[in-house]
């Protein structure tokens, strides 16, 4: 599987989640979620999310944290892909962090990728 046809797998499953969500009964029909997906080899799949952002115009913010924007000083490259969720190159390694819906979620993925990032 190459890395465009990953992005799009990710992104078909967070979908298929959020169709869900609302099976368990919880307030407003979200369940709390994070998935949390290492790749050591994943520069590939990096590169693809990146121009998927880029061309797709997901990245419409590219300062504020928001979606399609770089996070500074996260690894080699962090950036934040909507669906796909936070996504932090570090050398070849790709961890991927989808948390939500929760409050503060964005600024919750920076600390996990943060906690995470020197363990690898």
């Amino acid at each position: 599987m190459n890395g465009g046809d990953m992005a799009d797998t990710v992104t078909k499953m967070m979908g298929a989640a959020a169709a869900q969500s609302g099976a368990n009964g919880a307030k407003g029909g979200e369940a709390p979620l994070l998935t949390f997906l290492i790749d050591p080899d994943g520069r590939p799949q990096m590169t693809a999310a990146a121009a998927k952002a880029i061309f797709g115009r997901i990245g419409a913010d590219s300062g504020g944290g928001g979606l399609g924007a770089d996070i500074p000083n996260l690894g080699d490259r962090a950036i934040r892909l909507g669906p796909l969720g936070l996504n932090v190159l570090k050398g070849d390694t790709v961890i991927r962090i989808i948390v939500g819906p929760v409050p503060g979620a964005n600024d919750k993925s920076v600390a996990i990728a943060r906690a995470v990032l020197p363990r690898i």
